[in-house]
């Protein structure tokens, strides 16, 4: 996520953040596939090293903060699937994929 600073609130920076957080969740997703949930970037000092389920779920949080932002600069509410406000959504099941889980290795 930007430094706040950074961060504008007009619909065009808003978009043109969203799409440079869907490419890092891109990353961090591609790189979980490739090489597992609990792989660690080695090329990385080890006190800046996460696993790649840590940093997919960070780069998930930033996009999700950055949709969020982009319906504000659009003046739409935040919507679920349903029609129905998220706070009133029930949450959904999650399931766990099988994913290759070759611990330390790889490029991350």
């Amino acid at each position: 996520m930007a430094h706040s600073r950074y961060i504008r609130e007009d619909f065009k920076s808003c978009l043109g953040h969203l799409i440079e957080e869907c490419g890092e969740v891109l990353a961090a997703a591609g790189k979980t596939v490739r090489f597992g949930l609990n792989s660690v970037n080695p090329e990385l000092p080890p006190a800046q090293q996460e696993t790649n389920a840590d940093w997919l779920i960070r780069e998930l949080d930033d996009l999700e903060d950055t949709i969020a932002r982009l319906r504000v600069s659009m003046g739409r509410p935040h919507r679920g699937a349903t029609g129905r406000a998220i706070a009133d959504a029930a949450p959904a099941p999650v399931a766990s994929p099988p994913l290759h889980d070759g611990g330390v290795g790889g490029d991350g």
